[in-house]
């Protein structure tokens, strides 16, 4: 995931974990986080940019099934974390 909001000194996301616990890392240049995530958590994170701009590496140890959690659902996909810009 490319990050490039040009003039902003940090990146605002938002990254909420799927249907199991689950721990995520985020790397972008010199800088890292690990979030240990409940299931359904969300959390805000800033995220340092050089020049407006950054490569986010985002890893997640733990997927989900939406089938294997809510009944109604046949969506048998595996499911790990989302990121969202703010």
């Amino acid at each position: 995931m490319l990050l490039d909001t040009r003039a902003a000194s940090a990146g605002h996301l938002l990254i909420r974990n799927g249907g199991s616990a689950n721990r995520v890392g985020l790397r972008a240049g010199g800088w890292s986080v690990t979030l240990d995530l409940a299931p359904g958590e969300a959390r805000p994170i800033d995220v340092p940019l050089a020049g407006g701009r950054v490569r986010l590496v985002v890893t997640s140890e733990a997927g989900f099934r939406p089938a294997d959690v809510d009944p109604a659902s046949r969506d048998r996909r595996v499911l790990g974390v989302w990121v969202e810009l703010r």
